[in-house]
């Protein structure tokens, strides 16, 4: 039988002997550690309910956007929460009260009645061309049909739309919550082929003005995505939305505040730390860590301020980014990543690098090549894409999160001046090599 130590070992993190016979010490330190507590790249609220899985609690936010009915447009970079907020959000205009136990709205005055729901996920209805994308929306909408057990004839995405709408009310006698995610997705992909960019727009900006159609059996739009596109390039129609991305009362709907990582820590922080030694102590002389000491969760915290932090999305003055915690945030995704790895990587830049940036290789672009040697500035009334054949880079750079705001300064005839940055370690590592490959990180 092997003497192993247990998970109980009163010294569970003390390094084990490099020998074959101690292996077992290793990995009974390995996996100790809590998988099933990350929901690593999971965006379905459920099933992280449903299997305890670690949530930050926004359902302040999730409050806020059903309280008044209404259209809201919310943009933010990849991996910031935005398809759990699309989840929860059906979750809770569906009813779907046990799964808020314990949850900040389920102290509240809600009333929780439940809402016919429509959700796309748009990335999932890719094609070859926009024939092939306007038949995988009109099978996607016919499967919520048939699942909410009513009958409706397709035809095009747009028409098929509309008469789910109507059916939905119907039979409910409900109006209808219609939640898009990823709305720019097909765009995003589509950056390095502006023609086929710009047939997409098109083909989505049809099929979103179909909403209008509806206006009237509609209880809430909400639409996410990261481009911020101006609103008469892609929703001429819809007069009705409201772009709450800078909004301050959801400056945190997305991402991790400190406090919400104080809270992760206090759940999983002492198993995360031990799982973090194993890899120190086995793989400490290939990544350059051989005289690091991990005293304690703290260096943790450290490294995940310094690689995965600094994002901000209010639009006004701000204070130092390296001691404004307030306003600032985690990458939620490279936050459980780094704990289940156990060392630090380029997660979100390996998971979320748009490939349009590849054009930057081996061309050196001027306006991202300053993002090296000075800081940017942008209005605030540029950070809207109004062309997708002519973007301008540090635009995109900004909405896509490899730029963030540093500081907000007010202009008295205008919007105010973006001042921007590279906000963590794990971008500069990036960016600095692609825009000027002779550059040093």
């Amino acid at each position: 039988m092997s003497d192993a130590p247990t998970p109980t070992d009163p010294n569970p993190t003390d390094p084990a002997p490099d020998t074959q016979s101690d292996a077992p010490n290793l990995a009974a330190e390995r996996w100790d550690w809590p998988r099933k507590e990350l929901p690593v790249g999971i965006s379905h609220f459920k099933s992280i309910r449903q299997e305890k899985a670690f949530y930050a609690d926004k359902t302040q936010y999730l409050f806020q956007l059903v309280q008044e009915p209404g259209w809201n447009f919310l943009a933010r970079p990849r991996f910031f929460g935005k398809s759990l907020l699309v989840y929860s959000l059906e979750c809770l205009l569906k009813g779907q009260k046990e799964l808020f136990n314990g949850l900040w709205i389920a102290d509240t005055d809600y009333s929780w009645t439940p809402y016919p729901v429509i959700r796309l996920e748009m990335s999932l209805y890719d094609s070859m061309d926009v024939k092939g994308m306007d038949e995988r929306f009109t099978n996607r909408l016919s499967c919520i049909a048939e699942k909410e057990n009513v009958k409706l004839k397709a035809t095009n995405a747009g028409e098929t739309l509309t008469r789910l709408i109507e059916l939905l009310y119907q039979k409910t006698g409900q109006k209808v919550a219609v939640l898009i995610d990823a709305y720019d997705k097909l765009i995003l992909r589509r950056l390095r082929t502006p023609k086929e960019a710009q047939e997409v727009l098109d083909f989505l900006r049809d099929f979103y003005g179909t909403l209008k159609t509806s206006e009237d059996l509609l209880s809430h739009v909400f639409i996410t995505g990261i481009m911020r596109l101006a609103f008469a390039t892609i929703f001429p129609k819809l007069d009705k939305l409201k772009d709450i991305t800078f909004a301050e009362e959801y400056a945190n709907v997305g991402g991790f505040t400190e406090a919400e990582l104080d809270n992760l820590f206090s759940r999983v922080g002492d198993k995360a730390l031990r799982h973090f030694r194993y890899h120190h102590e086995r793989f400490k002389d290939y990544i350059g860590f051989k005289d690091v000491k991990i005293e304690g969760v703290e260096y943790l915290r450290g490294l995940l301020k310094k690689f995965y932090y600094g994002h901000t999305f209010v639009n006004q003055t701000l204070g130092d980014p390296n001691i404004d915690d307030q306003s600032r945030l985690y990458n939620p995704f490279a936050v459980f990543r780094f704990l289940e790895e156990g060392q630090v990587e380029s997660y979100w830049i390996e998971w979320g690098s748009p490939s349009h940036f590849m054009d930057l290789n081996g061309r050196r672009d001027e306006n991202v090549f300053q993002v090296i040697t000075k800081p940017q500035t942008l209005n605030a009334a540029q950070n809207y894409i109004t062309d997708v054949k002519a973007i301008d880079p540090v635009t995109l750079l900004f909405q896509t999160g490899y730029l963030a705001i540093k500081e907000v300064k007010p202009n008295p005839n205008g919007p105010p001046d973006y001042l921007l940055f590279m906000p963590n370690q794990e971008i500069r590592d990036w960016l600095i090599p692609l825009a000027d490959p002779k550059a040093k990180k």
